[in-house]
């Protein structure tokens, strides 16, 4: 902890450290709401790429609600921590809670879903940026309007069946060839893919019959950022 009211930031992407990052701005906030005398230096180290749309600024977000409240005894309640979380961002509460979960209004109010089995995931960034204002942008220009009822059927019956889908994928895929050729190549080699988020990433789900060495080794070639990792279920995160 630092001796004066400073919030600083380490960590090994220069881009990050300035006051704008996130966790800064959270750190700030809840400063001044509960009028804190501490200041607090905070070590980021980030192991996935930036604006990736894995969620990774939206994560390190919600630890930092859960830390500094913590390390400057606020004894915040998971109700106070996301009423911070939802001035912040609409991915912020999701991870507050974790595991598979319905977020609705913008996002902030989540409702925990049934876990379902763990998997092998691959991930593949084309090293990139998609700004997410983009990817709405491109999805409200060729979207066929839904209700409420039927998305949320949708997405029970996808879940229910182990096939997901995301709505933001149809429109990145005819602006950059590269994310659609990504999803392509996954597919043809036996893995289901799909977009992640706002991208660039996209992720394969990958069966033990699959060749997926070799697929991670062509999307290496072409100098992608890959990573093979496993999903997680609030059981094996020590949640209930």
């Amino acid at each position: 902890m630092t001796k004066k009211r400073d919030v600083e930031i380490l960590t090994n992407v220069k881009s990050l450290q300035n006051r704008q990052n996130l966790i800064c701005r959270l750190a700030f906030f809840i400063q001044n709401k509960y009028r804190v005398e501490s200041g607090v230096q905070v070590r980021l180290e980030k192991r996935i790429p930036v604006a990736a749309g894995l969620g990774g600024g939206s994560s390190n977000a919600a630890v930092t609600i859960e830390a500094l409240s913590d390390l400057w005894s606020l004894n915040l309640s998971k109700e106070e921590m996301h009423e911070i979380a939802s001035q912040f961002g609409s991915d912020i509460n999701f991870f507050l809670e974790g595991g598979i979960a319905l977020g609705t209004g913008r996002g902030e109010a989540i409702e925990p879903l049934p876990s379902m089995p763990e998997q092998d995931i691959l991930l593949v960034n084309p090293r990139f940026d998609v700004a997410s204002s983009e990817a709405y942008k491109l999805y409200a220009e060729t979207a066929v309007r839904k209700d409420r009822t039927h998305l949320m059927r949708e997405m029970r019956e996808s879940l229910a069946t182990g096939r997901f889908f995301n709505v933001l994928e149809s429109g990145i895929r005819r602006k950059y060839p590269a994310i659609d050729e990504i999803i392509t190549d996954m597919e043809r080699s036996g893995i289901p893919a799909m977009l992640s988020g706002s991208g660039p990433t996209c992720i394969g789900y990958p069966d033990d019959g699959s060749e997926t060495s070799e697929v991670v080794r062509s999307f290496e070639e072409k100098g992608y950022w890959t990573c093979m990792t496993r999903t997680c279920n609030r059981r094996s995160l020590g949640q209930i």
